[in-house]
Protein backbone atom coordinates (compact mmCIF):
# COMPACT_ATOMS: atom_id res chain seq x y z
CA UNK A 1 0.00 0.00 0.00
CA UNK A 2 1.12 3.27 -0.77
CA UNK A 3 -0.63 6.21 1.52
CA UNK A 4 -0.06 10.10 0.31
CA UNK A 5 2.27 12.71 2.61
CA UNK A 6 -1.49 13.78 3.29
CA UNK A 7 -2.03 10.73 5.42
CA UNK A 8 -2.74 11.25 9.03
CA UNK A 9 -0.25 9.30 10.86
CA UNK A 10 -1.59 6.95 13.08
CA UNK A 11 -0.48 4.90 16.13
CA UNK A 12 -2.09 1.46 16.98
CA UNK A 13 -1.40 0.39 21.41
CA UNK A 14 -2.89 -2.87 22.27
CA UNK A 15 -5.68 -2.71 24.31
CA UNK A 16 -5.40 -1.99 28.11
CA UNK A 17 -7.52 -1.88 31.18
CA UNK A 18 -7.79 1.88 31.18
CA UNK A 19 -8.71 2.34 27.66
CA UNK A 20 -12.11 0.60 28.69
CA UNK A 21 -14.09 3.14 30.17
CA UNK A 22 -13.17 5.62 26.57
CA UNK A 23 -14.25 1.71 24.87
CA UNK A 24 -17.49 2.22 26.58
CA UNK A 25 -18.04 5.60 25.35
CA UNK A 26 -17.19 4.78 21.50
CA UNK A 27 -19.52 1.60 21.28
CA UNK A 28 -22.45 3.71 22.78
CA UNK A 29 -22.18 6.71 20.41
CA UNK A 30 -25.01 6.64 17.97
CA UNK A 31 -23.28 6.73 15.10
CA UNK A 32 -21.38 3.00 16.18
CA UNK A 33 -24.39 1.48 18.15
CA UNK A 34 -26.42 1.63 15.11
CA UNK A 35 -23.50 -0.94 13.21
CA UNK A 36 -22.07 -2.45 16.12
CA UNK A 37 -23.28 -5.02 18.49
CA UNK A 38 -26.14 -2.38 20.55
CA UNK A 39 -25.40 -0.24 23.91
CA UNK A 40 -23.21 -1.69 26.24
CA UNK A 41 -21.43 -1.05 29.27
CA UNK A 42 -18.33 -1.07 31.46
CA UNK A 43 -19.17 -4.83 33.00
CA UNK A 44 -20.16 -6.07 29.45
CA UNK A 45 -17.04 -4.13 27.70
CA UNK A 46 -14.81 -5.96 30.34
CA UNK A 47 -16.35 -9.46 30.17
CA UNK A 48 -15.86 -9.12 26.39
CA UNK A 49 -12.26 -7.68 25.33
CA UNK A 50 -10.29 -8.48 28.94
CA UNK A 51 -9.51 -11.83 27.28
CA UNK A 52 -8.27 -10.18 24.16
CA UNK A 53 -5.42 -8.03 26.03
CA UNK A 54 -3.86 -11.47 27.33
CA UNK A 55 -0.48 -12.46 25.73
CA UNK A 56 -1.95 -15.70 24.26
CA UNK A 57 -5.34 -13.74 22.82
CA UNK A 58 -6.83 -15.27 19.23
CA UNK A 59 -8.56 -11.62 18.80
CA UNK A 60 -5.75 -8.79 18.47
CA UNK A 61 -7.03 -5.32 20.19
CA UNK A 62 -5.79 -2.04 19.33
CA UNK A 63 -6.21 1.26 20.08
CA UNK A 64 -6.20 3.65 17.02
CA UNK A 65 -4.58 7.24 17.77
CA UNK A 66 -3.49 9.97 15.68
CA UNK A 67 0.14 11.06 16.18
CA UNK A 68 2.17 14.12 17.24
CA UNK A 69 -0.68 16.59 17.08
CA UNK A 70 0.45 19.80 17.74
CA UNK A 71 -0.66 21.30 21.19
CA UNK A 72 0.78 24.62 22.21
CA UNK A 73 0.62 25.64 25.67
CA UNK A 74 -0.62 28.66 27.70
CA UNK A 75 1.18 32.10 26.37
CA UNK A 76 3.02 33.33 29.70
CA UNK A 77 3.41 36.68 30.39
CA UNK A 78 6.99 37.81 32.06
CA UNK A 79 6.64 39.99 34.47
CA UNK A 80 10.10 41.99 33.79
CA UNK A 81 11.17 44.60 36.47
CA UNK A 82 10.79 48.46 34.92
CA UNK A 83 13.37 51.13 36.27
CA UNK A 84 13.01 54.44 34.49
CA UNK A 85 13.07 58.19 36.30
CA UNK A 86 11.43 59.26 32.86
CA UNK A 87 7.37 59.22 32.73
CA UNK A 88 6.63 55.36 31.87
CA UNK A 89 4.80 54.85 28.26
CA UNK A 90 1.88 51.93 28.15
CA UNK A 91 3.18 48.42 26.45
CA UNK A 92 2.27 45.66 25.32
CA UNK A 93 3.15 42.59 27.77
CA UNK A 94 6.06 40.58 26.43
CA UNK A 95 4.30 37.21 26.00
CA UNK A 96 6.77 34.31 25.87
CA UNK A 97 5.45 31.18 24.64
CA UNK A 98 6.29 27.99 25.04
CA UNK A 99 7.36 25.59 22.39
CA UNK A 100 4.62 23.41 20.06
CA UNK A 101 4.61 19.90 21.74
CA UNK A 102 3.07 16.71 20.61
CA UNK A 103 0.29 14.34 21.17
CA UNK A 104 -1.41 11.28 20.33
CA UNK A 105 -5.22 11.24 20.09
CA UNK A 106 -7.42 8.35 20.73
CA UNK A 107 -9.91 8.35 18.36
CA UNK A 108 -11.16 4.41 17.70
CA UNK A 109 -10.20 0.96 18.09
CA UNK A 110 -9.77 -1.71 15.67
CA UNK A 111 -8.75 -5.56 15.75
CA UNK A 112 -7.67 -8.19 13.81
CA UNK A 113 -7.98 -12.41 14.03
CA UNK A 114 -7.43 -15.51 11.78
CA UNK A 115 -10.51 -16.76 10.27
CA UNK A 116 -9.27 -19.89 11.18
CA UNK A 117 -9.20 -19.66 14.78
CA UNK A 118 -12.97 -19.14 14.08
CA UNK A 119 -14.29 -22.35 12.03
CA UNK A 120 -17.88 -20.87 12.24
CA UNK A 121 -16.90 -17.07 11.40
CA UNK A 122 -14.70 -18.71 8.67
CA UNK A 123 -17.44 -20.74 6.88
CA UNK A 124 -19.65 -18.07 7.28
CA UNK A 125 -17.70 -15.82 5.23
CA UNK A 126 -15.76 -17.94 2.72
CA UNK A 127 -12.52 -16.59 2.17
CA UNK A 128 -9.30 -18.98 2.38
CA UNK A 129 -6.92 -18.29 4.41
CA UNK A 130 -7.49 -15.17 5.87
CA UNK A 131 -7.43 -12.60 8.47
CA UNK A 132 -10.34 -10.60 10.08
CA UNK A 133 -11.26 -6.84 10.71
CA UNK A 134 -13.46 -4.97 12.85
CA UNK A 135 -12.87 -1.12 13.34
CA UNK A 136 -14.77 2.04 14.84
CA UNK A 137 -13.95 5.62 15.10
CA UNK A 138 -15.58 6.39 18.30
CA UNK A 139 -14.73 10.40 18.24
CA UNK A 140 -17.40 11.58 16.49
CA UNK A 141 -14.95 15.08 15.67
CA UNK A 142 -13.03 12.71 12.79
CA UNK A 143 -15.76 10.38 11.30
CA UNK A 144 -16.00 11.66 7.50
CA UNK A 145 -12.25 13.19 7.68
CA UNK A 146 -10.65 10.58 5.44
CA UNK A 147 -8.93 9.24 8.77
CA UNK A 148 -10.51 5.67 9.12
CA UNK A 149 -8.43 4.42 5.15
CA UNK A 150 -5.38 5.32 7.46
CA UNK A 151 -6.64 3.04 10.09
CA UNK A 152 -7.35 0.58 8.14
CA UNK A 153 -4.45 0.69 6.05
CA UNK A 154 -1.78 0.06 9.09
CA UNK A 155 -3.88 -2.70 10.94
CA UNK A 156 -3.46 -4.27 7.54
CA UNK A 157 0.14 -4.17 7.55
CA UNK A 158 0.33 -5.04 11.30
CA UNK A 159 -2.16 -8.27 10.53
CA UNK A 160 0.40 -9.29 7.91
CA UNK A 161 2.93 -9.08 10.09
CA UNK A 162 1.04 -11.33 12.64
CA UNK A 163 -0.16 -13.71 10.76
CA UNK A 164 2.42 -14.34 7.96
CA UNK A 165 0.92 -17.42 7.00
CA UNK A 166 -2.73 -15.83 5.76
CA UNK A 167 -3.31 -14.47 2.59
CA UNK A 168 -6.02 -12.08 2.43
CA UNK A 169 -7.83 -9.74 4.99
CA UNK A 170 -11.32 -9.50 5.03
CA UNK A 171 -13.46 -7.11 6.35
CA UNK A 172 -17.40 -7.45 6.80
CA UNK A 173 -19.40 -4.33 7.15
CA UNK A 174 -23.11 -3.82 6.78
CA UNK A 175 -24.16 -2.66 3.26
CA UNK A 176 -26.02 -0.04 4.89
CA UNK A 177 -23.14 1.46 6.33
CA UNK A 178 -22.10 3.33 3.63
CA UNK A 179 -19.23 5.31 5.54
CA UNK A 180 -17.26 1.99 6.37
CA UNK A 181 -17.37 0.69 2.99
CA UNK A 182 -16.22 4.14 1.18
CA UNK A 183 -13.07 3.79 3.74
CA UNK A 184 -12.28 0.18 2.78
CA UNK A 185 -12.42 0.83 -1.19
CA UNK A 186 -10.24 4.13 -0.43
CA UNK A 187 -7.74 1.74 1.89
CA UNK A 188 -7.42 -0.96 -1.41
CA UNK A 189 -9.69 -3.16 -0.82
CA UNK A 190 -12.15 -5.06 -3.04
CA UNK A 191 -15.89 -6.14 -2.95
CA UNK A 192 -16.12 -9.94 -3.16
CA UNK A 193 -20.02 -10.08 -2.91
CA UNK A 194 -22.71 -8.91 -0.95
CA UNK A 195 -24.94 -11.31 0.91
CA UNK A 196 -26.73 -11.89 3.91
CA UNK A 197 -24.79 -13.56 7.03
CA UNK A 198 -25.26 -16.85 8.51
CA UNK A 199 -24.95 -15.19 11.93
CA UNK A 200 -26.44 -14.15 14.89
CA UNK A 201 -24.23 -10.94 15.85
CA UNK A 202 -26.41 -7.60 15.93
CA UNK A 203 -23.55 -6.06 13.93
CA UNK A 204 -24.22 -8.82 11.15
CA UNK A 205 -27.94 -7.58 10.25
CA UNK A 206 -29.10 -7.11 6.97
CA UNK A 207 -26.87 -7.71 3.82
CA UNK A 208 -23.44 -7.47 4.06
CA UNK A 209 -20.35 -6.94 2.46
CA UNK A 210 -17.11 -8.97 2.15
CA UNK A 211 -14.51 -6.79 1.00
CA UNK A 212 -11.31 -8.47 0.62
CA UNK A 213 -7.10 -7.37 0.48
CA UNK A 214 -4.41 -9.58 -0.74
CA UNK A 215 -1.29 -9.65 0.14
CA UNK A 216 0.36 -9.18 -2.99
CA UNK A 217 -1.77 -5.85 -3.35
CA UNK A 218 0.67 -4.78 -0.68
CA UNK A 219 3.54 -2.57 -2.25
CA UNK A 220 5.17 -1.36 1.09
Amino acid sequence: MTMSSNTPKIALVPLAPEHLPTLVEWINAPHVARFWDGLTDLKAVKEKYGPRMAPDTKTHVFIASLKDLPIEKKPVIAKEPVIAKEPLIEEEPWIEKEPLISKDLPIGMIQCYKHADFPDWDRTVAVENSIGIDYLIGNPDFVGKGIGPAIISKMVTKAFQLYPECDAVVSVPQKENRASCRALEKAGFTLKESRMLDSDCPSDAGISCIYVFLRNTCID
